[in-house]
């Protein structure tokens, strides 16, 4: 019999207003009502609970996973099974072989087709006429009294009536390998919350109440008390010691959580959950999409449940276990599964030095045997993921990239940054994988060259000690056995070496995804600070692109990134007196306005009307197709000055002019017209090294209203430095701008 208190009403509006609401945040606003509410459990929330395990919609498993966490059932987590999977006889961990998909595929039955059609297509395929006789067919009031029992029976599983505590948690158990995804997914992270909150109890030894807090909410008790008195002195109204204990104890029992344990026998799981993990983890196939990113919800779930109990578990041989599904199985989704489960598990992987993976022996040679063994397995695991990056599956890589990033310290960092550079021979521009792929790419050139400046021996190019260095010795041996159990894969990358196989990351420059942009030019920031020598043609084709993107790019993070290589280019480059245009430059382009000195500051104020004038023009017509933002008149091409000056200092090996040649760069994207159809050399195209102007993606933008006021902004800067500008105009090019 159902067991009702008094806010037992609410609790039922508060669940079905979970149920039918599809707004997320007012679902978890009810859900934290619902929490504040809950003080005990009985079989009517426990089903209520379930129909949310089993909902269709994704926030309603996440909610019923929250509830369950709040909930406080006594487990007892069991001796788990593992199956020998790693012996040679067997593949992979599901003898039976059985493959988890959406569901059974009792929705794609032919029991909705039209009765006259299923006649029709039983008379051609017995070749009977229309005159034959008429024999019993499915009749429609038998179809829908089939169909009707069926979702009876259908209802009656999901409308399942618990009696216990037991029954719920054994049948959250049984459906880790239920036909249906969304039950799957439901079950395993109603799991994975009951399996938290009994870790989060035992750790708060044995569940103390805190003497000092509670004495602390007594005495908070007493002032509505003291309150009370008041008023009742007041009102000539005498309230009774009973009266006022009474409203004490109920004061604390509304403000504190009570503890009540909902089953008084813990129920104890099903030594097969290990098990059922592993079958789910290689053998679920479904995948869905939020947005434009992939997921595998019942996988993601398995494998957060597997982080869960792992500590309870015989570390080294479950490690064993996912490597060899890993290694053994040629399924992307299997793959990405074990990957996710390593990820979520990279805290235990490299705890060899606090024994959390290899347990403690008395006998220190099978102790020291069984870490050596480890050792090597977690260097095949590291070693097989830096592999992994040049798989086919765009998701594959996904996985292996944020793995390799949490173990980075351990990685064989030259199979990894070569295994990198060829991963990005896939041309797709909006894969999920580049931008951790570039990131971590990033992390190998900048550690390499941390290294190579402060060398293995902790000192720097003059031989003198650096703090810097011991630190990062110091932090690197912390995360290694101290008693020599290190797995010492730190080598040096030879990144001027393979210079001449980098510059097809060129192409990511304009890349559509803003992460792959901003990991980009992180790379080269770092080659071009670490790198001695850059062959030309690639310092050139990085300098445009980079003027490119200081023009069009439309987030300001990004903008300051570009400012910051283009400024690394030129103090590298170039000599020392030429570089106060890179700072007029930056300022400008950032504030909107002319920071410069104050030398500058009374030139500046001759030019503001004009500009301000030729602002205003293009801010009322740069909507007209037609209009064109500067007019020249040109007698000799500017394409042919910039690449005669290119070719000259190609050949002269130099890069003392290479202001100039920025600034005619500058002078010729801020000057092309607005017209169509675009002539074709406005496009960058890395086969033709005459053609390498402007991206497609760039001449798009060029009509936005704020990258006119970029421009414009740039041609005020220029006219500042008649010098360089006469440069320009020396080859007979005239800006009416600049007149």
């Amino acid at each position: 019999m159902l067991k009702f208190y008094p806010s037992m009403s609410r609790i039922e509006k508060l669940f079905e207003c979970i149920e039918s609401n599809n707004n997320k945040i007012l679902k978890n606003l009810l859900v934290d009502e619902l929490l504040v509410e809950l003080k005990e459990v009985n079989n009517y929330i426990l089903n209520k609970i379930y129909k949310l395990v089993t909902s269709l919609q994704w926030e309603n498993r996440i909610a019923a996973a929250r509830i369950v966490k709040h909930l406080n059932i006594k487990i007892e987590l069991p001796g788990f099974i593992y199956y020998d999977i790693l012996d040679e006889n067997t593949e992979g961990q599901s003898k039976q072989g059985r493959i988890y998909y959406q569901s059974d595929g009792t929705e794609y039955t032919t029991l909705d087709v039209d009765i006259k059609k299923q006649k029709d297509e039983i008379r051609k395929e017995l070749g009977y006429n229309d005159r034959v006789d008429k024999v019993e067919f499915i009749e429609a009031k038998d179809l829908s009294y089939r169909k009707k029992e069926s979702v009876k029976r259908r209802k009656k599983i999901l409308e399942h009536k618990f009696n216990s505590v037991e029954e719920f948690v054994k049948r959250l158990e049984n459906n880790i390998v239920s036909d249906q995804w969304y039950i799957r997914h439901g079950s395993l992270l109603a799991l994975g919350a009951l399996i938290k909150n009994h870790k989060q109890r035992n750790s708060n030894s044995e569940h103390k109440i805190n003497t000092n807090e509670l004495t602390n909410k007594q005495n908070n008790a007493n002032e509505p008390t003291n309150k009370q008195n008041s008023i009742n002195k007041l009102t000539n109204k005498q309230t009774s010691e009973k009266s006022i204990k009474e409203t004490k104890n109920r004061f604390i029992h509304e403000n504190k959580r009570i503890n009540i344990y909902c089953n008084n026998t813990p129920t104890t799981l099903n030594n097969l959950l290990l098990l059922n993990i592993l079958d789910i983890l290689e053998n679920d196939r479904f995948s869905d999409f939020i947005g434009e990113t992939v997921t595998f919800p019942a996988r993601e779930a398995a494998a957060y449940l597997l982080s869960i109990i792992f500590e309870y578990l015989c570390k080294n041989k479950t490690i064993k276990i996912l490597y060899k599904i890993l290694h053994s199985n040629e399924d992307w989704e299997s793959k990405c599964s074990i990957l996710m489960s390593f990820y979520n598990i990279k805290e235990y992987l490299t705890n060899i030095e606090n024994n959390t993976i290899i347990p403690n022996n008395e006998h220190s040679a099978i102790n020291n045997s069984a870490c050596n063994e480890y050792q090597e397995t977690l260097k095949e695991i590291i070693n097989y993921s830096s592999e992994l990056l040049l798989s086919t599956s765009d998701d594959v890589k996904y996985y292996s990239c944020k793995l390799l990033l949490s173990l980075y310290d351990y990685t064989d960092k030259i199979l990894l940054y070569n295994n990198i550079l060829l991963s990005f021979k896939d041309n797709d521009e909006y894969s999920n994988s580049k931008s951790l792929l570039l990131k971590l790419l990033s992390i190998c050139i900048h550690d390499n060259n941390n290294e190579c400046e402060y060398g293995k021996d902790g000192k720097d190019k003059d031989g003198e000690s650096n703090d810097r260095a011991k630190s990062s010795d110091t932090d690197k041996s912390n995360n290694t056995d101290k008693s020599n159990n290190t797995i010492n894969n730190n080598t040096t990358i030879n990144i001027q070496s393979s210079i001449d196989t980098i510059p097809f990351l060129l192409n990511l420059f304009r890349s559509p995804i803003k992460d792959i942009r901003k990991n980009i030019i992180l790379i080269f920031i770092n080659i071009i600070e670490n790198t001695d020598k850059i062959p030309n043609e690639f310092i050139f084709n990085i300098l445009l692109l980079t003027i490119e993107n200081i023009i069009i790019e439309e987030y300001d993070d990004i903008l300051s990134l570009n400012y910051s290589l283009y400024k690394n280019i030129i103090n590298k480059y170039n000599r020392s007196d030429n570089r106060d245009i890179v700072d007029d430059m930056t300022d400008s382009m950032k504030d909107g306005r002319d920071n410069g000195n104050d030398n500058r500051k009374d030139n500046r104020e001759d030019n503001k009307d004009i500009t301000n004038n030729t602002n205003d023009t293009l801010t009322n017509n740069h909507t007209n197709s037609n209009i064109k933002m500067i007019e020249y008149e040109s007698n000799i091409n500017i394409i042919e000055i910039i690449n005669n000056t290119y070719i000259s200092l190609k050949e002269n090996n130099n890069y003392l002019d290479i202001i100039d040649i920025s600034i005619r760069l500058l002078i010729y994207l801020i000057t092309l017209p607005l017209s169509y159809p675009l002539k074709k050399e406005y496009f960058y195209d890395n086969s033709d090294p005459n053609e390498y102007f402007f991206t497609e993606s760039g001449i798009k933008m060029l009509g936005n209203g704020i990258i006119l006021e970029r421009r414009i902004r740039l041609i005020k800067i220029f006219k500042y430095y008649n010098r360089r500008i006469k440069i320009i105009e020396n080859n007979s090019i005239s800006f009416n701008m600049l007149s």
